[in-house]
């Protein structure tokens, strides 16, 4: 295999694996250091394994490589935007959830259209990520309007 594209610098290198491997791998395409390493250290800490990259370029040869079934990828990044990465991830492994995430609510509406299975506005809360990574395991929607909905009424009823 190939170098896989550039791993996150705020986690350490690791082995990707073979695909067989990499079922519990989640790939992760942010180009912004500190979010994509926030994202990595919720992840790992919660029992995932992680290949994180800079841009969608690196992140489309992970999931070429990889069995990977989960990638989350931002929209907006200089080394392979979001809405492409998806697009093209989905062409090669049309069985991979994909979360799409952005501060821009138009962009999230597109990245659905074209194949996105869950989108996420920023800023990212932990929960509701873990939610929607758990929801797409299990072949689920996750709906983040619906979440921010119970959990006010939750906490309004305790």
């Amino acid at each position: 295999m190939g170098a896989p594209g550039k791993l996150s610098q705020a986690m350490p290198p690791h082995s990707l694996g073979s695909p067989a491997e990499s079922e519990n791998t989640i790939i992760i395409a942010e180009d912004d250091s500190f979010l994509r390493a926030l994202i990595c250290d919720l992840l790992q800490a919660n029992g995932y394994d992680v290949a994180a990259f800079s841009g969608g370029d690196a992140a489309l040869q992970a999931a070429r490589e990889l069995g990977a079934k989960i990638m989350i990828t931002d929209l907006i990044m200089d080394e392979g935007e979001g809405i492409s990465t998806i697009f093209e991830t989905r062409k090669a492994n049309p069985h991979i959830r994909i979360l799409a995430v952005s501060a821009n609510a138009r962009y999230l509406q597109y990245a659905k259209k074209i194949g996105a299975d869950c989108i996420m506005k920023k800023p990212i809360k932990s929960r509701e990520l873990l939610a929607a990574i758990k929801a797409m395991q299990f072949g689920h929607q996750f709906d983040q309007e619906l979440e921010a909905a119970a959990e006010t009424f939750n906490s309004a009823i305790i």
